[in-house]
C-alpha cells in the first residue's frame, strides 16, 4: 500500500500549479498524474479511538484498567501510546493497529468495488 500526501494529488495539473512546487515535488506530482489514483480520506479519529478500545478489550483484565485510564485523559492518543510503551506492549499495539487498518482498507475497497493489485 502506498500513501501519497494529498497536496501532490492534483486533479488538474496545470503548468501554473506545477511551478508553485519545488523541483522534487513537481517530479512526484508528474509521476502520480500518470496513474489512476483514488483519494481516500484519513480514518476519522473516532474510528481510531475505537481501534484503541478494541485493543484494550483484547488485553488481559490486569492491564485493561490502566489502559482505559489513558483513554480517559485529555490527550488520549498520546497518553495511550505512552502507556503501552511503558507497559512494554508497544509492538503488540502496533501489530494490532496495523491489522485493524488493513481490515478497514480492505472493507473500503470492497464497498467501492475495487480490488488490491499486487
Amino acid at each position: 500500500m502506498t500513501f501519497i500526501h494529498g497536496d501532490y494529488m492534483l486533479d488538474d495539473v496545470t503548468p501554473e500549479k506545477l511551478n508553485s512546487y519545488r523541483d522534487w515535488e513537481q517530479e512526484q506530482i508528474k509521476e502520480y498524474a500518470e496513474h489512476d489514483l483514488i483519494r481516500i480520506d484519513c480514518v476519522p479519529s473516532h474510528e481510531s479511538f475505537r481501534v484503541m478500545e478494541r485493543f484494550v478489550e483484547s488485553r488481559p483484565e490486569s492491564e485493561q484498567k490502566s489502559l482505559y485510564v489513558a483513554l480517559a485523559k485529555r490527550h488520549p492518543f498520546r497518553e495511550f501510546r505512552f502507556k503501552v510503551e511503558r507497559m512494554g506492549i508497544l509492538q503488540e499495539w502496533y501489530d494490532f493497529k496495523n491489522a485493524a487498518e488493513q481490515t478497514m482498507a480492505e472493507e473500503w475497497l470492497e464497498e467501492h468495488d475495487l480490488e488490491i493489485k499486487e
